[in-house]
């Protein structure tokens, strides 16, 4: 418990310590914070302390939240990125290495997406330098550098300071692969860029310097000469730094180069006293070989061996990563030396060396050239394979489409007929309804109908009974006219017939079907029989007399042969 509230505690005087270099920072265009940033960097990394300085990473994110400024928590992001991609360990997996560059690549991603293009331009330099240096994968370097060049057009000097550092640096790894057309193409954007400052000036002296170098490469030593001048003029170098004296150096070279080999031995011997000095192996040996080539012409036998020497007491305290460069250029010279005092032998065999060394260069050159072309190959490859993936893709995405849109139109159809039919469905509803409306509604009047017409014969009946019972003489003369009354006449039994047929549809069919020999009396008179009317009822109706009612059906029950026991309304109503 008590360790954790140390480590609270320095954690958070850390963070209260450090929120003081974030301050200046705040709400700040890049242009304004640069040197800020630079210096932030610095300090931080001189913590020399993982644990702290991605202590310190962490306070300034929170410090930019709390003041919400999105340009600032990005720079906290991109410093964490970049510290696990600066010096990675020897062992660290393919898998650790994709991981911090996909880490990067986010964070550009972010800055092209927010609009803070230093952010973009800043995470694309890392990533292509972790490629070149850490990666070996120069194909994919070059193509992040031309990302960065493409994205530096968009800008200029005095919004993202360090458009020089990046051509300059785009520039070297085309004079590393002997691009020296392009080196210069680059080298001299940078140049042209900006004014020489406090800010920029190393790396617009870097840029010149190497053009010299290029030039002299390419044997244009008065090109060369020109931009080794400009270099040493620069207003923040003087004689005797480091900066200084490799460009004397240069200098000294280029003047051995065109024979002027007095006025090349000063400009030499001061390169190779301050290499020494800062104990910079490697320039030393540059500078004392090349002084050694100048007292070898000028035959100056012993400075030139002592030089030679202490030059391959140089090369071998060097890098070994320098040893071959270095001792191409010294075995030639030795060789020289020894063919000067006529040991045919030793210039021979350094001779020997010399070619070695230079296989050695050019092997290893090529293997370098021949690994990029690879790279390149197998770029493209997947380029291609991803070219067709995203082909094959979408074709497969049009072939959805397609489907889906038969699917769609299949179903629209399907919904399209099945509206029809359920128009035509209700519509045969609404017809076969209104038909069974129109039946019932017809059914009912004719129902209406023959309950009236019976009514009315009951009626009349029973008027006739009462006029004939009554007493009044008043009344003789309408029974009488009752009397001789023909209550179902040709019309009426029509009239009668047609309701008759509604109430029973198919009846009168049926019942000349099943007796064909009846008259057309014995069919009203069952028809009336069917309607449940009795013998006194029937014979008002027909204008008959009763007794004429028995003996109509007693020629029916003959005719048809029906059985005594039957009456005529049971007979009829199993029609």
């Amino acid at each position: 418990m008590r360790s954790i509230l140390i480590l609270c505690l320095l954690l958070f005087l850390t963070c209260f310590r450090t929120y003081g270099q974030f301050e200046p920072l705040l709400h700040q265009p890049y242009r304004d914070k640069v040197i800020g940033i630079d210096t932030l960097y610095r300090n931080l990394f001189a913590l020399q302390d993982t644990g702290k300085i991605l202590a310190a990473a962490a306070a300034m994110k929170n410090f930019a939240q709390k003041n919400d400024d999105r340009e600032l928590e990005l720079e906290a992001e991109i410093f964490t990125a970049y510290f696990y991609m600066r010096e990675p360990a020897a062992n660290t997996s393919y898998q650790v290495h994709q991981q911090n560059q996909n880490r990067m690549l986010a964070i550009a991603e972010k800055g092209r997406n927010e609009n803070y293009l230093h952010i973009e331009a800043r995470a694309l330099r890392v990533i292509a330098e972790y490629y070149w240096r850490w990666m070996g994968n120069y194909e994919l370097s070059f193509e992040y550098y031309l990302k960065l060049d493409r994205l530096l057009a968009q800008t200029n000097v005095r919004d993202f300071p360090n458009m020089v550092e990046y051509y300059c640096l785009i520039a070297e790894r085309y004079y590393f692969f002997q691009d020296y057309s392009t080196a210069i193409k680059f080298l001299k954007k940078a140049v042209i860029a900006a004014p020489v400052n406090a800010f920029n000036w190393k790396a617009i002296w870097s840029a010149k310097n190497t053009l010299g170098l290029t030039y002299q490469k390419l044997n244009q030593l008065d090109s060369s000469d020109f931009y080794f001048h400009q270099a040493i003029q620069s207003p923040f170098i003087k004689p005797g730094d480091i900066h200084y004296s490799i460009v004397e150096g240069n200098l000294g070279e280029n003047q051995y180069l065109k024979g002027n080999y007095r006025q090349a031995i000063p400009l030499l011997r001061a390169d190779l006293k301050n290499a020494v000095a800062a104990k910079d192996w490697g320039l030393a040996s540059g500078s004392a070989t090349v002084l050694a080539a100048v007292y070898t012409r000028l035959k100056l036998w012993d400075s030139a061996l002592n030089l030679l020497q202490q030059s391959r007491q140089y090369i071998d305290s060097a890098p070994a990563v320098q040893h071959t460069r270095r001792l191409a250029k010294w075995y030639p010279v030795i060789s020289n030396w020894y063919l000067d005092q006529t040991n045919l032998l030793m210039a021979n065999r350094y001779q020997d060396s010399t070619i070695i060394m230079n296989e050695r260069l050019s092997k290893e050159f090529n293997a370098l050239q021949l690994a990029r072309a690879q790279q390149k190959i197998d770029k493209e490859r997947e380029i291609a394979a991803a070219e067709t993936l995203k082909r094959s893709e979408a074709r497969r995405n049009r072939q959805i489409i397609v489907l889906s849109a038969m699917l769609a139109l299949l179903l629209v159809s399907a919904g399209i007929l099945y509206i029809k039919q359920r128009k035509k469905h209700r519509s045969r509803q609404q017809a076969h309804q209104a038909a069974l409306n129109a039946t019932v509604h017809e059914l009912h009047t004719a129902r209406e109908h023959l309950s009236s017409s019976a009514l009315e014969i009951a009626a009349k009946n029973k008027q006739i009974e009462e006029l004939q019972t009554s007493e009044v003489a008043l009344h003789q003369n309408e029974l009488t006219t009752l009397q001789q009354f023909t209550i179902l006449t040709e019309e009426d039994w029509i009239n009668f017939r047609k309701a008759f047929e509604k109430l029973y549809p198919g009846y009168l069919g049926r019942l000349k079907q099943a007796a064909p020999m009846l008259t057309p009396a014995e069919i009203r008179f069952l028809a009336l029989c069917r309607l449940g009317l009795s013998h006194k009822e029937m014979a008002a109706a027909l204008g008959i007399s009763s007794q004429s009612m028995r003996v109509t059906w007693h020629r029916i029950r003959k005719k048809i042969n029906i059985d005594t026991a039957l009456s005529a309304s049971e007979y009829a109503a199993g029609i």
